[in-house]
């Protein structure tokens, strides 16, 4: 990222904030009647390590790597069994009409063909179904980070990773991991 765009990005942040500051102070004017303004806090969270230090992320994790687990050895299984019927082709060719040997070589060619297709379908249904987990984690940790957004007062949350710098008084990611591992806990009991 150039210079100029990074000039720009902090021209336009503090030209927010100088808003927001002058809104909020305009909303204040009516003799305390307005409801409670938000001090124009910033909060920061780290959303990758709040899902992968999570109750939740971390089984997510480990029941995608079991799957993969389970997938790779089946398929390992079957790998070996094609290679050894591969083999056993090969060895069959001098002593097989060629015409015979054509249609077992494009029937086996079938079978492995789909037999990787068949790997590749299910690997990816299965790396599908882990993302979709995840983001509607990802949705529970964004709600639970409002949620605190508004009770400190801030007005808005911003990614860890996107921040150029900040302080760790302003970094909710433990306070989030902890009420959403709570939250997990107590729907785990019922």
């Amino acid at each position: 990222m150039g210079q100029g765009v990074l000039v720009r990005f902090f021209a336009l942040v503090i030209w927010g904030l100088f808003c927001f500051q002058h809104s909020a102070l305009a909303q204040s004017s009516d003799g305390g009647q307005s409801a409670k303004v938000p001090s124009g806090a910033v909060l920061v969270m780290d959303l990758q390590a709040a899902l992968n230090q999570s109750e939740t992320g971390s089984r997510l994790f480990m029941e995608q790597r079991a799957s993969l687990a389970a997938l790779n050895d089946e398929f390992n299984v079957l790998q070996t069994e094609l290679i050894a019927e591969e083999q056993a082709l090969r060895d069959a060719r001098t002593t097989t009409d060629p015409e015979e040997f054509k249609i077992l070589a494009e029937a086996f060619d079938l079978k492995s063909t789909k037999a990787r297709k068949l790997y590749t379908d299910r690997r990816e249904a299965l790396l599908r179904t882990f993302q979709q987990e995840m983001d509607q984690l990802a949705l529970v940790f964004s709600n639970v980070a409002g949620q605190i957004m508004e009770e400190r007062g801030a007005s808005v949350v911003l990614l860890k990773n996107q921040t150029v710098v900040s302080s760790i008084s302003v970094d909710i990611t433990v306070d989030v991991l902890r009420r959403v591992d709570a939250q997990a806990r107590q729907k785990d009991q019922q």
